[in-house]
């Protein structure tokens, strides 16, 4: 399955994409913690590594608790998180698959359930 962006990708979007593919190559990868939150290790010493929640993934809808984040800039945590997210996406990770249906009762069976439940 293919991700089709509803925006454009910006400039300050393009830089992240480029400093998030650098950590992919450093062996920095985003963890995949709960449904659209990712935890990513800082790439600064003695930091804490840093949350990420993917809000939408078609509209670069991103929040990041790192510093730059929280002061309006994109930061490569979102990429990374951006960039597992749709992988996950087109791996079909998150398809939504429905229970196996449950066999019918015949008859006799919902007799014999309904006099033991009263007896």
């Amino acid at each position: 399955m293919k991700v089709k962006l509803e925006v454009p990708v910006s400039p300050e979007w393009e830089r992240a994409f480029a400093r998030a593919a650098e950590d992919r190559k450093a062996g920095i990868a985003p963890e995949r913690v709960a449904c659209r939150t990712y935890r990513i290790a800082s790439t600064r010493p003695n930091h804490t590594p840093h949350t990420v929640v993917i809000k939408s993934v078609v509209r670069l809808e991103v929040t990041c608790d790192c510093e730059g984040a929280t002061n309006g800039r994109v930061c490569r945590h979102m990429a990374q998180a951006w960039d597992a997210a749709v992988a996950r996406i087109a791996r079909g990770d998150d398809a939504q698959t429905a229970p196996e249906p449950t066999p019918a009762l015949s008859g006799a069976e919902i007799e014999r359930r309904m006099a033991a439940a009263f007896r």
